[in-house]
């Protein structure tokens, strides 16, 4: 077998199996501009060719009743999303793995060679092929299919640089009333079901998948799915991490890192996808199967973009519905089953039931391994840290790793920028920027972190979630809340009825330079917003920095 794009493709035999990835822009009726999908795609989309993955140092019902691939218009359980404004039907990521180029397997040849034994869900024979949403793992997926021989059309509502796709045989165009005939449709997870190319095709009963169904049936790579409202990036980056430090070979891959289509025919057939999964991208996975999946929480987030809570809890349980008894499905102590058997626990707090997989008394245990070693050994602050820890110890376990190796890695993980992150301490006040925290569930994991008397800075464009939950927690943590962005009025509202003293300020520097003035020493400092970016800034990563910025300028090193 040739090297490039499929080296190993013959090494891993999977069972039925399927992944995802993307973002988009809206305006949202009545409260100004809104954007739904993830939080943090903010680069620039312009990468085409593959390049080689670098190393890098409650719920309820059967998860078969949740997104169908194949639904009609208007399905029951679909997301809903306001009316699309000027921008692009995808945002791009802003942690992406670096590639380094291989010579790739091209066109026919590659569908050639591709598997199609029992245990990878086949591709079909190349055809017409409709992508929509042509920013990062859009044009990942148009390029892998026309590397499969399909002739592939893209769609994207804004104006693309189109130069690169037009190039590898790509016909990109803007949305039309005029139905583009498709034997398949690829839709990038940011894209409202009801945008006119999709909703013809469901209508039509047209296959649609997402991304990272399209990936995992032309790969053979062994799965790690990640899902939850929070921590997913950070459970995923420091799964990754732990396997590597242990010698194995896992690429971060999803919604944070690199699309898994992009990742095609890179890798060794052994390497392992740790793949973080949004809600988004588990729709349309009619066969997509991690061998291990965990639940990592799950509270209500991106209600601008669904209907109710349920469909949102619907899509997250898609990430076990083709699982089989032989793969690990696990979710939080306090969490229902997820329909698939055995489900397995995380326990993050009380002893251990018969179902736990790891368990946190006196320091992280895993089943099957015991002590891996006391929570004194690892860098990463907070409660909602720890079950992220224990998540990830029981994946590596199921890996083959060891208790030792597992310690290792979680030891010298260093976290990720903007969560919980320290900038720094001027006159005994210390500055946490966690700005990744873009929803109250985790605002209120960010407090919990922190038991010093806190200076809360929060706010910003509504995802449609009440902050009762976060002014209850703010009582008995927050010495002073500081307001910015679109929510302050409504989240000021909640901080009074549980006698929070708060003040709305117009931008967040000033809202930084206010609290540095007013704290005291042994006072934190705390960016955490309870609410997505857009109002003011570019993504989290963006009014993070700005966070950093303004902390210097108060004097923090």
């Amino acid at each position: 077998m040739p090297h490039g794009r499929l080296r190993g493709l013959h090494l891993v035999q999977l069972l039925p199996g399927v992944h995802l990835h993307g973002r988009h822009r809206f305006v949202r009726a009545g409260r100004g501009h809104r954007r739904a999908g993830r939080d943090d795609q903010d680069r620039g989309a312009a990468h085409l060719h593959r390049r080689g993955v670098r190393d890098r140092g409650d719920l309820g019902d059967d998860p078969g009743a949740g997104v169908q691939a194949h639904a009609p218009q208007g399905v029951p359980h679909g997301a809903r999303a306001p009316p699309l404004r000027d921008g692009r039907l995808e945002r791009d990521q802003d942690h992406r793995a670096v590639l380094a180029h291989r010579a790739g397997v091209r066109g026919h040849r590659l569908h050639a060679l591709l598997p199609h034994a029992a245990g990878v869900s086949a591709l079909p024979e190349p055809g017409r092929a409709l992508v929509v949403g042509v920013a990062t793992s859009g044009r990942a997926a148009a390029v892998l299919l026309r590397e499969l021989g399909w002739h592939v059309v893209a769609v994207d509502a804004a104006a693309v640089d189109a130069a690169d796709l037009a190039s590898a045989g790509i016909d990109v165009r803007a949305p039309s009333s005029d139905p583009v005939p498709a034997d398949l449709v690829v839709r990038s997870p940011g894209v409202p079901r009801e945008f006119a190319p999709l909703a013809a095709a469901y209508a039509a009963g047209t296959p649609v998948w997402s991304e990272i169904e399209l990936a995992s049936r032309a790969m053979p790579n062994p799965i790690m799915g990640i899902t939850g409202t929070n921590g997913k990036t950070t459970t995923t980056e420091l799964l990754a991490h732990v396997m590597r430090a242990g010698g194995l070979d896992a690429v971060a891959c999803g919604n944070v890192g690199t699309p898994m289509a992009g990742l095609v025919g890179q890798l060794a057939g052994d390497a392992w996808l740790v793949a973080e999964c949004s809600s988004f991208q588990l729709e349309d996975t009619p066969t997509f199967r991690p061998h291990a999946a965990v639940l990592l929480n799950i509270t209500p987030d991106h209600m601008d973009r669904y209907p109710d809570f349920e469909a949102y809890r619907r899509a997250k349980l898609n990430l076990f519905a083709n699982q089989g008894d032989h793969d690990l499905a696990i979710v939080a102590a306090g969490m229902q089953s997820t329909g698939r058997s055995p489900t397995r626990r995380v326990v993050a707090s009380g002893p251990p039931g018969p179902d736990a997989v790891s368990w946190a008394e006196g320091g992280l245990h895993v089943q099957g391994l015991g002590l891996v070693a006391p929570w004194s050994e690892f860098p990463l602050p907070g409660v909602h840290n720890r079950e992220n820890m224990m998540a990830a110890a029981a994946m590596a376990a199921h890996a083959g790793m060891g208790a030792e190796e597992i310690a290792r890695g979680l030891a010298t993980f260093p976290g990720l920028p903007h969560r919980l992150e320290v900038v720094g301490v001027a006159d005994g006040v210390t500055f946490v920027n966690d700005s990744k925290a873009t929803n109250p569930a985790a605002a209120i994991a960010a407090l919990d972190a922190y038991p010093a008397q806190v200076r809360l800075i929060a706010g910003g464009s509504s995802k449609d979630t009440p902050f009762d939950d976060l002014a209850r927690a703010a009582a008995s943590a927050v010495a002073h809340a500081y307001l910015i962005g679109e929510t302050a009025p409504d989240i000021a509202r909640a901080l009074e009825g549980e006698h929070v003293a708060s003040t709305l300020l117009p931008d967040l520097p000033t809202a930084v330079s206010r609290a540095a003035v007013e704290a005291q020493t042994g006072d934190v400092v705390l960016l955490a917003p309870a609410c997505a970016s857009f109002d003011q800034f570019s993504g989290y990563a963006h009014r993070g920095e700005v966070f950093r910025d303004a902390a210097r300028e108060a004097g923090a090193r």
